[in-house]
């Protein structure tokens, strides 16, 4: 029988922590891509930029250039109803549908312009102090990404991959273009398992999973981070 209430012990609130801290990869592909200014939830010990906010709710965001934020799960709709402000805001977040606040504030809002659904639970690293093997996530997570202008298209949205964050698939293209999807997602996701298994040789990746080298070798470069 599956344990549900796994799905909701996450934050202060359902009788967890808000201290789960985002995973050391996630974060540098991330800015890797966005160039982050500023940590919107940290403290001095674990912030991930060399600008921080600790209470970060009573501060105004207008002006920053390009934020990162996973906020405590608990108060993840006081955090996106902030998201518009800064520049740009790259949020990850429990993808909670079934909500108001996340269909108001990440689905029907106008300055939400993409959303990136993770395939498979995040391994978000325990909390400073607990002895605790670090696994997958029980519940889903989303990155989305804001900006302080208001799209004029449809939101982008993708399936991504949960350690490597390499996109899997195109839901939504929004206004990007782009060439059409030619490999199923569970080929690309198995380039990125095999990867994160030890498996570097493009050689034996094409093999393994009937893609041409020369497509495998612009994925691995996404990957080698």
């Amino acid at each position: 029988m599956i344990d549900l209430s796994r799905y909701i012990r996450h934050g202060a609130n359902h009788n967890g922590s808000d201290e789960w801290r985002t995973p050391p990869k996630v974060f540098k592909i991330l800015t890797n891509e966005f160039n982050f200014t500023h940590d919107l939830a940290a403290t001095k010990t674990n912030t991930l930029c060399d600008n921080y906010f600790v209470d970060s709710l009573s501060v105004s965001w207008k002006g920053i250039q390009a934020a990162f934020c996973n906020p405590p799960f608990s108060m993840a709709e006081e955090f996106l109803q902030k998201a518009h402000e800064p520049d740009l805001t790259v949020f990850v977040i429990p993808a909670r549908p079934q909500t108001k606040y996340f269909i108001k504030n990440v689905m029907l809002n106008d300055y939400t312009h993409e959303i990136r659904w993770c395939h498979r639970g995040m391994r978000f690293v325990p909390p400073a102090g607990v002895q605790r093997k670090i696994s997958r996530a029980p519940l889903p997570v989303v990155v989305v990404v804001y900006r302080n202008t208001q799209r004029t298209h449809e939101i982008r949205q993708t399936v991504i991959c949960s350690d490597t964050l390499l996109q899997l698939g195109v839901i939504a293209k929004g206004n990007t273009r782009g060439r059409p999807s030619l490999y199923d997602m569970e080929q690309i996701d198995a380039i990125s398992r095999l990867w994160e298994k030890g498996t570097t040789n493009i050689r034996e990746l094409a093999a393994l999973t009937s893609i041409p080298r020369s497509t495998v070798h612009r994925i691995v470069q996404k990957l080698n981070v």
